[in-house]
């Protein structure tokens, strides 16, 4: 479960700002946004975004987007004085190059964790990681990183394990501790591991950009995801009846190729062992997946089965479907696991090529699903600023740029009564978060 994030000297977050999911417990409305458990504060299952084109919200996002392959990828080869070089505040520079900091606070296996991240040109500066007492008692701190030396504080670990990681960091300075130890288990404390998890597995970040070549595989292996996926399908007004998974032999799809790509399969550029799938992509779609299963090979295709006049029902590919179909196509997965599991899935653009009452109908099916994550996302729909059926004030968080510096804040800052039209509000510029355009220089 996510809880907060804070920034600082971070792209256009050139001030500290929070973000969090804690909810108003005062209102009433939408209670079934609310997630209530005895052992920690109540949170929100989702929180969108607002803000103009560049005032920084995808910034945000591009925070998740960071933190989650360094803390869980064991990788050396991302440049941390380029990086931060290219992600500090520089609008302008703030005067001797404080680190970019981001401070992450979450729940994995019954423990809350704060993680302190410090990042400068000379590596990182500074890398902590609490076990959270939620305001409710002191935090304790379990290691305390600075660049190349660390110390063990919440338990003891003999001089030549700490001699170890010491060298390990000095190899691979470029790296966190909780992905270095995650991923070579030099110390198997739950403590640590825990978290180092979170990040790998329990954070999904997802861009309108994004495709995922093992779709078909997932959809065909997964029948509880394809009968999640048809529910929604069928029931949102794109026409299409359900989806399916078509077999065919390796054979029969392969004379259906042309020459260059036969070519790939015979002179061996592309080879397939056992109990692995290759994807065929079209302009950025999966087309097919082949997989060898037991010394044969199997070739899937995904159709759609869409409804046509006088009832009739006819297979279309996935070249023929609009780009908002694949683009909800691709959440699947992620909001699937987001009902069952406790993930958090970040998305940015969610609105990007979704019509609006199709992206406010998959809000409030979302908010109204029994589920177990939680949902950020950036948008620019207005649509979804009902307080009474989509979204609570507390869900509503905007980006306004002043100066060059992104500001960010909650709707729940606010007094509003419960008759108001937020929608009405924002679009009139009542709360920020909106371009201001000069018309009169475009009459000049």
């Amino acid at each position: 479960m996510f809880f907060r994030l804070l920034l600082d000297n971070y792209k256009s977050f050139g001030q500290p700002v929070q973000f969090d999911m804690f909810p108003n417990l005062k209102r009433e409305n939408l209670k079934e946004h609310v997630y209530s458990n005895a052992n920690w504060p109540s949170v929100m299952k989702m929180a969108a975004i607002y803000g103009a084109n560049g005032a920084g919200k995808s910034n945000l996002y591009k925070a998740f987007e960071f933190l989650k392959p360094f803390c869980s990828v064991f990788d050396n080869k991302l440049n941390l004085k380029e990086w931060y070089d290219k992600n500090r505040f520089v609008l302008p520079p703030i005067p001797n190059n404080p680190p970019v900091s981001f401070i992450v606070e979450f729940v994995k296996n019954d423990n809350a964790f704060i993680l302190n991240l410090e990042i400068d040109e000379k590596g990182v500066k500074k890398e902590e990681l609490l076990l959270s007492g939620m305001g409710l008692k002191d935090n304790v701190p379990l290691y305390k990183r600075y660049y190349n030396k660390i110390d063990f504080l919440g338990f003891p670990i003999p001089d030549q394990v700490k001699d170890i990681v010491e060298r390990q960091l000095n190899s691979f300075s470029n790296c966190s501790f909780l992905a270095l130890n995650g991923n070579l288990k030099i110390i198997s404390l739950h403590e640590l591991i825990d978290p180092f998890e979170w990040f790998k597995n329990d954070v999904l970040s997802l861009s309108y950009f994004r495709n995922i070549p093992q779709l078909i595989d997932l959809l065909s292996k997964d029948k509880d995801l394809m009968s999640f996926t048809n529910m929604l399908f069928s029931n949102i007004g794109i026409g299409l009846k359900n989806l399916d998974i078509k077999n065919k032999s390796f054979e029969e799809w392969y004379a259906d190729l042309n020459e260059e790509e036969k070519k790939l399969f015979s002179e061996g550029k592309l080879h397939i062992d056992d109990n692995m799938s290759l994807t065929k992509m079209q302009e950025d779609r999966p087309v097919a997946s082949i997989t060898n299963e037991d010394g044969l090979r199997i070739v899937k295709e995904l159709l759609f089965k869409q409804f046509g006049e006088n009832g009739f029902v006819g297979d279309m590919d996935v070249a023929a479907q609009s780009n908002g179909t694949i683009k909800l196509l691709i959440l699947m997965p992620a909001l699937y696991k987001m009902m069952k599991e406790d993930v958090l899935v970040v998305v940015d653009e969610l609105d990007n090529c979704l019509h609006p009452k199709l992206l406010k109908g998959l809000i409030k099916l979302i908010g109204q699903i029994e589920s177990k994550g939680q949902l950020i996302f950036t948008t620019h729909e207005d649509y979804l600023l009902d307080q009474h059926e989509i979204l609570r004030p507390d869900e509503i968080w905007l980006v306004d740029k002043k100066d060059g510096v992104s500001q960010l804040y909650s709707l729940n800052e606010f007094k509003l009564h419960k008759t108001l039209s937020i929608q009405k509000g924002y679009m009139d510029d009542r709360f920020g978060g909106t371009p201001m355009i000069n018309f009169q220089a475009f009459r000049s």
